[in-house]
């Protein structure tokens, strides 16, 4: 039973991977790039298994994302990393500002917000987007198939939709996603074919 359970949970993440639309990871990709080219703010966040999503992605691009010459470095911030300042903030102004107070005191119209959202209609990613969207900010939600409510998806530039709505399912193609983000940046920025890259 074990082994015919995993073969349908590996073959429907491979389904679910297969069917998506890879045009706004391409999207991302151009704009985090011009991001890195102008040595601006990436700011990254999600909720439960979403976070530690966004702080895994938010490594990957700090540590390993250098030039050649090693000026310049990716400048990445993981606004769910600091859970005293979350809990703060949550405590004073309510759950779904968390992310929006930290966006304030630093965002500019150079930067850029990524959210890790399943649902993509979580109220604290809603703000941090509405915020973003006001000053013209690049943005991209990594999300799944939404459902009624205030949807972050309405103030986004890219909307990476996994077509699926089993949640572990789309947990999985997401850091998958990030990975494939990550593996063709570092690539790009050091001056490799990144397709070759792949082993």
């Amino acid at each position: 039973m074990l082994f015919k359970f995993a073969n349908k949970y590996f073959y429907r993440l491979t389904e679910t991977l297969n069917n998506m639309d890879y045009t706004s990871i391409f999207n991302t990709i151009l704009d985090m790039r011009t991001v890195y080219n102008k040595h601006a703010n990436l700011f990254i966040f999600g909720n439960g298994g979403s976070a530690s999503t966004a702080s895994h992605f938010t490594t990957d691009l700090q540590k390993s994302i250098v030039s050649p010459n090693a000026k310049n470095i990716f400048k990445v911030i993981c606004l769910n990393d600091n859970i005293p300042l979350m809990t703060a903030w949550a405590n004073d102004n309510g759950y779904e500002t968390i992310f929006k107070n930290q966006l304030e005191p630093f965002l500019t119209s150079d930067d850029m917000v990524i959210a890790i959202s399943v649902s993509g209609l979580s109220p604290n990613i809603v703000s941090a987007f509405k915020y973003a969207k006001l000053h013209n900010v690049k943005t991209t939600l990594l999300t799944g198939i939404r459902k009624g409510g205030k949807d972050a998806g309405e103030y986004v530039d890219n909307i990476i939709s996994v077509p699926c709505e089993d949640i572990q399912i789309v947990e999985d193609a997401h850091l998958s996603i990030c990975h494939c983000i990550f593996r063709y940046l570092r690539a790009n920025v050091q001056g490799k074919d990144a397709y070759n890259s792949l082993h």
